[in-house]
């Protein structure tokens, strides 16, 4: 049975659209991968959220080919790079600066953890790191030996092995990526932001839906479910990040711990 043409005519501007929606996240990503593998971020201070919020723009420098970077670093640079990365999206400039300033203290460890894990995945490792091999977590001593080992394995490693087990591609990572901070379910935010999320998030959760069905035919449905179940794990991860920041201050730990990251962790709290 041949479909009518003004039906085709429909599913080609789908697709269209689509393709279209994924090449703008995917210029967008590739921006944010210049930034995070061949620049660092510039601060005279260890700002927190409220001052990089008043930044007009990021100061970057062009990293040389023997810039080390260390953890305290590496926090900083691609915690400053995951905020301007979020703030690249339209959705995230109409919000008012209250509601801007909430959705990136809620999201930006989640999206970042997404992005860290994903990329984990690509190289075929296992655990988080920074790019440059630098592990994503201090070095501490700890009081309590039995807890911190699982607890750390757990921030490591158990995004990427859903990552792994789901085989993701990088359509579905593209539109999963924002998705995790298209979210009007964000304590605090006003009703005209939850408006402007919701409107946004259907947006995207449609052409993600359109992405699997695409793609996996009639087992479209379930594969958008399952990747939007990756909301939850990243959810159990966030909750493991808050549980080590708490047994960082439980053991009096000299780590430091940048003021950006303390604010995207502590806005679980409030």
């Amino acid at each position: 049975m041949t479909l009518p043409s003004y039906l085709l005519f429909t599913e080609q501007n789908k697709q269209k659209c689509l393709g279209l929606v994924i090449q703008t996240l995917q210029e967008l990503d590739n921006d944010r991968k210049n930034y995070l593998f061949n620049y660092f971020a510039v601060a005279e201070k260890d700002p927190n959220m409220d001052e990089i919020m008043k930044m007009e723009k990021i100061e970057y420098i062009k990293k040389s080919k023997d810039h080390l970077m260390n953890f305290n670093s590496w926090a900083f640079h691609s915690s400053v790079i995951t905020v301007d990365y979020m703030k690249k999206f339209a959705f995230v400039n109409l919000l008012k600066s209250e509601d801007q300033k909430i959705l990136l203290k809620d999201c930006y460890i989640k999206l970042g953890a997404f992005i860290s894990s994903t990329r984990a995945f690509n190289s075929k490792r296992e655990a988080l790191s920074f790019p440059d091999g630098t592990d994503l977590l201090p070095k501490t001593e700890w009081v309590i030996p039995k807890i911190s080992p699982s607890l750390e394995n757990r921030i490591r490693c158990r995004l990427v092995g859903r990552l792994r087990e789901l085989n993701i591609t990088n359509e579905e990572y593209l539109l999963v990526n924002v998705l995790i901070f298209c979210n009007p379910a964000i304590s605090n935010v006003s009703e005209n932001g939850k408006f402007l999320l919701a409107s946004y998030q259907q947006m995207y959760s449609s052409a993600l839906l359109q992405y699997c069905l695409l793609t996996y035919q009639q087992h479209g449905p379930t594969r958008f479910t399952d990747l939007l179940g990756l909301c939850h794990v990243i959810g159990k991860h966030f909750e493991d990040v808050i549980h080590y920041y708490v047994l960082l201050q439980l053991n009096r730990s000299k780590v430091e711990v940048k003021k950006l990251v303390k604010d995207g962790i502590e806005a679980a709290y409030k």
